[in-house]
């Protein structure tokens, strides 16, 4: 909350409660309360009403979202491993990285079978170019 927002309501807040309460009969401690109570009653957010004609998430919404955020997972568990120094939490990442893949490669595949997700086939010059391409790296890699 910005100070000039506080300030508005604290303003708008002395005004309402000088028609109700003298302020210059409460200590400071009450006076901090009174403002702390309307700043809480003053800060909520509009409750967004969902009419029935409006678009909702579809299962291809979901599954995406759910894809994309388990990819996400799986690579946060994978770096967590990689910088884990203990033995056992090196195992429990693992697990629940082996575990993360799993259920990834269920999704992905779920997304397949149903046509929301598609490869395309590679043809034999491009994967060869590829590999080429890789093979040198390897090569100047070696020392």
């Amino acid at each position: 909350m910005t100070e000039k927002t506080q300030t508005e309501i604290i303003g708008r807040l002395k005004q309402e409660m000088q028609n109700h309460v003298e302020l210059t009969n409460m200590d400071d401690r009450q006076l901090q309360e009174l403002i702390t109570d309307a700043l809480e009653k003053e800060i909520k957010n509009a409750k967004a009403e969902i009419t029935p004609d409006e678009i909702v998430f579809n299962d291809l919404d979901i599954l995406e979202d759910t894809l994309i955020s388990l990819k996400q997972i799986s690579h946060t568990l994978d770096t967590a491993k990689s910088e884990a120094s203990n033995k056992d939490l090196i195992t429990t990442y693992d697990t629940l990285s082996k575990s993360m893949f799993n259920t990834t490669r269920d999704v992905f595949n779920l997304m397949f079978e149903n046509g929301w997700y598609t490869l395309e086939e590679a043809d034999a010059a491009k994967i060869k170019k590829t590999y080429d391409k890789f093979n040198s790296r390897k090569e100047e890699m070696k020392i």
